[in-house]
């Protein structure tokens, strides 16, 4: 089996890959035969201390690997908190329940990197800053700088305190090199199975949006871990297979750029900026109201968001898995038959009869994986005949 990674172990502790899913089995291997075991406030590790891992092709930003069964409506949904600068519950707990476990109070996340990223304040809540704004209206003025820093760390918030949740990405670091974005980000501590996953896929997301914003190439994503980490109790530790999934996933169902139709050029920065943060923000609000309504029907949260298609195919196609996976977690309440809401929305996902075809075919297959993957074996008969390896990914 040909290999799209290089490990360098021992003192290097280093991974170049095209995409992370290429290396994800043998760094799982790396960690747990060569990491060292430690105890964490969390439980039992093993780790290996700064690895830095790059990727080539980092548009190929969702982990596939054998039963890894990655939650692409989560992935998506947390890019989109992050991007529009959120730190409530309210909305992310949509799509992933265990968030209020690392809230204080009930009600927000104190380290979410949104509103670190977006509203960057000092311990009195002044001088709020945005740093997205400020970073890419530099870039695209002055592409050749090197002063163009994010931080999600803020030492008047977080030094010394004791809070559920203190930011593990501390820093975010820009550079275009012929006309190519690279972006780096810095992290104290990862676990590989859970939190390098979600995060190698919501930066990408967002180096994706700022190559578009500043119109050059996302061409490189590198991550400086300090502690990379697994949990000796995480049940996916020895799951993790060597296999050529990845590889026929991609070929199948490959990689799409983001397209968003810009009404104006990086010559009305202000303008250009406004026009792509206000729809993501506008999506994110609209797919909370839809969950906690008790009147909106699928159907008419669909109809709402048809608008989108003519300002970005993208943005519409994000916005559809949202609303469905929304819709499904409404469904999923009230439902005595688990398995046949499953089928339901994965024969949504698959119906001939909407005229609508998906352009992102990675997020659409991750999707159908997810209700796939659920089923009793009996069910997923129905859905693996065009593709045998449906509900494994």
């Amino acid at each position: 089996m040909a290999m799209n990674f290089v490990l360098h172990k021992e003192d290097v502790n280093t991974m170049v890959c095209q995409s992370f899913s290429d290396g994800y089995h043998a760094l799982n291997q790396y960690i747990l035969k060569e990491g060292i075991k430690t105890e964490s406030r969390l439980g039992t590790t093993y780790e290996t201390l700064n690895f830095k891992t790059v990727i080539q092709d980092p548009l190929k930003k969702s982990t596939v690997s054998l039963c890894r069964n990655s939650n692409i409506f989560f992935h998506l949904a947390e890019s989109l908190w992050v991007l529009t600068g959120r730190d409530d519950l309210n909305f992310v707990e949509i799509f992933n329940s265990r968030f209020s476990e690392y809230s204080d109070d009930g009600k927000i996340l104190h380290g979410a990197y949104g509103n670190r990223m977006r509203n960057w304040t000092n311990s009195e809540g002044q001088n709020s800053i945005d740093q997205l704004f400020k970073l890419t209206s530099l870039l695209n003025t002055d592409p050749n700088s090197r002063r163009s820093v994010i931080s999600l760390w803020n030492p008047t918030l977080d030094l010394g305190k004791i809070k559920k949740d203190l930011p593990c990405n501390t820093q975010l670091v820009l550079r275009v090199k012929d006309d190519e974005l690279h972006l780096t980000i810095f992290n104290r501590s990862n676990d590989l199975h859970w939190g390098y996953v979600a995060n190698i896929f919501q930066f990408s997301f967002l180096g994706e949006i700022i190559s578009l914003l500043i119109d050059k190439k996302f061409a490189r994503q590198t991550h400086f871990s300090q502690s990379l980490h697994i949990y000796t109790d995480n049940n996916i530790l020895y799951k993790v297979e060597d296999t050529d999934i990845h590889r026929k996933f991609h070929s199948k169902y490959p990689t799409t750029d983001f397209v968003f139709n810009f009404e104006n050029s990086t010559d009305f920065y202000d303008e250009r900026f406004s026009e792509i943060d206000g729809v993501f923000k506008w999506v994110t609000n609209i797919v909370l109201e839809f969950y906690q309504s008790e009147t909106k029907s699928l159907k008419e949260s669909l109809v709402e968001i048809d608008h989108l298609r003519s300002k970005s195919n993208s943005v519409f196609e994000i916005t559809y898995l949202l609303i469905l996976y929304t819709s499904y977690k409404k469904d999923l309440k009230i439902s005595n038959n688990q398995d046949e809401l499953r089928k339901k929305y994965a024969n949504y996902l698959l119906d001939k009869s909407n005229t609508y075809k998906f352009k992102h075919k990675d997020y659409f297959a991750l999707a159908l994986n997810y209700f796939v993957h659920r089923m009793n074996a009996d069910s997923k008969l129905d859905f693996t005949i065009e593709d045998p390896l449906m509900g494994k990914y």
